[in-house]
């Protein structure tokens, strides 16, 4: 995906009588009488709010099925335990000297419990949940598509003069306005896309945006694999056809022996987890590339945005999904400055470091010229290769704010995470700042806690204001039930 290529020439199609997708366009311009008005575009965060609303309907799904399937999981063994537990009691007492009513009631007792083992036997609670979630991921998916398409059209209106569709003067004209008529074309375009099958969207995303190729990435395979393992689960209980071996072969991944045409597919734990991280990584690949070719002015504002991702997920310990995002970043063509591209390269040796130890962190900072940058990098580059002596001498040349590091920074970035348990950081926080770190944290710790306990009791209010409320609805559906009766 980071091998952009020249732009392709989008095709204007213009017809006698009709009004094209480019005359749109156009006429945006354009109000009753031919004067040129000023249309201000939306903001660039239509595009930005739909990639965080897409990754944290991801990490939406990831957390549902953390907290979901265990407990169906723990329930389904308490309740085998349980039905174990009534069959040896009924057992029991059959086989026992008890009296004729007793062992009539542990037989009705007993064919109940077969029942409910029959039941238990065909429970497939935890796999419709792991299921379930698994499409979700895809719908979260579907859905961001949709949004990236709206948001790019409504920045970029030009782009509508690619609209291959033709419109009648009487289709225009059904409209109460021209804004209303384009919200309509745009929500055609934007379903027509979806109905296609991924392989099939990107090359459309290759077509209108004039890329070369949207597909060259290395979990490009397995991203087709996922999607059409959801088509199997959705259609066909995830049994294998001939369609999904073949689009999977075609698009690099190599099936595994024993799937073959008529075995069923399962998910598990690792493979879900897995397709998570995909699904996540080749959104905001997607729509970062698409992002940062369509409105290049407005690459720094990219950069920060997806530097600020990489940095919730170093925050959630999520390693493997930083360093994702980092490789991403670095291979970009461009990087709107080099502060952000050392950024990228920095939260990518912290995410390494915690996953591979500083040797592999020190091979990818080592890729860069650090003698001659600001102190707030050479301070993170002593820190990440534990030159620990040195990256005290840099906290005190850089004082108490930086242009990078200030002192909150010290406290929140995840570079420091292991520097703050050493001797050289402590001394160096208190020699900056005139008193120690250990008293600084605790009243951090102590207005945050302060904060959780107001959050705590609004919530508590809001609860009580909608008990309230449904109490009063009640009610009011009581006391109208009891007219309806007298009127009867």
């Amino acid at each position: 995906m980071n091998d952009l290529a020249q732009e392709n020439p989008i095709n204007n199609n213009e017809a006698e009588h009709v009004i094209s997708g480019s005359e749109v366009a156009s006429e945006v311009e354009e109000v009753e009488g031919g004067i040129e008005v000023e249309i201000e575009g939306p903001p660039l965060h239509l595009i930005a709010s739909a990639l965080s609303r897409f990754v944290h309907k991801v990490h939406d799904i990831e957390e549902s099925a953390k907290n979901c399937i265990p407990q169906a999981r723990k329930a389904y063994i308490r309740r085998a335990k349980e039905l174990q537990s009534t069959f040896l009691s009924a057992q029991e007492v059959l086989d026992s000297d008890c009296s004729a009513e007793e062992k009539l009631v542990a037989a009705r007792n007993l064919r109940t419990m077969l029942r409910l083992a029959k039941r238990l036997s065909n429970d497939a609670t935890i796999v419709t949940l792991e299921r379930s979630l698994f499409i979700g991921l895809f719908t979260c998916f579907d859905k961001f598509v949709g949004e990236l398409m709206e948001g790019v059209y409504s920045i970029r209106s030009d782009l509508f003069k690619g609209v291959g569709a033709q419109f009648s003067v009487c289709d225009v004209l059904e409209y109460p306005s021209l804004d209303e008529f384009k919200s309509a074309v745009l929500e055609k375009e934007i379903e027509t896309v979806r109905r296609k099958s991924y392989g099939e969207q990107f090359k459309e995303f290759e077509r209108r945006f004039g890329f070369e190729t949207l597909t060259k990435f290395d979990s490009w395979p397995a991203f087709i694999e996922a999607s059409q393992r959801r088509n199997l689960f959705t259609h066909c209980d995830g049994v294998i056809s001939q369609q999904y071996l073949k689009v999977c072969i075609e698009a690099g991944y190599k099936p595994a022996k024993e799937d073959v045409v008529g075995s069923q597919l399962e998910i598990g734990a690792k493979y879900f987890y897995q397709t998570c991280h995909l699904v996540m990584e080749v959104g905001v690949m997607l729509g970062h590339t698409i992002w940062r070719k369509m409105l290049p002015d407005e690459r720094r504002q990219a950069d920060s945005e997806l530097n600020s991702l990489i940095y919730d997920y170093l925050h959630l310990g999520q390693y493997h999904k930083a360093a994702a995002l980092c490789r991403f970043a670095q291979k970009m063509p461009k990087i709107s400055e080099d502060l952000m591209d050392r950024m990228f390269t920095l939260n990518h040796a912290i995410a390494v470091r915690q996953m591979n130890g500083a040797a592999a962190a020190k091979k990818i900072l080592e890729k860069k010229d650090w003698s001659a940058v600001i102190y707030d990098f050479r301070l993170a580059r002593a820190v990440l290769v534990e030159d620990y002596i040195s990256a005290k001498e840099y906290m005190l040349k850089i004082g108490k704010a930086g242009e990078i590091v200030v002192e909150e920074a010290y406290h929140d970035w995840p570079l420091f995470k292991d520097f703050r348990e050493t001797p050289e950081f402590l001394e160096g926080y208190e020699e900056v700042f005139g008193y120690k770190y250990l008293s600084k944290l605790s009243e951090i710790v102590s207005d945050a806690q302060v904060v959780a306990e107001q959050q705590a009791a609004e919530e508590e209010q809001k609860e009580k204001e909608k008990e309230k409320d449904s109490a009063l609805e009640a009610e009011l559906i009581m006391d109208a039930d009891s007219g309806f009766d007298d009127k009867s």
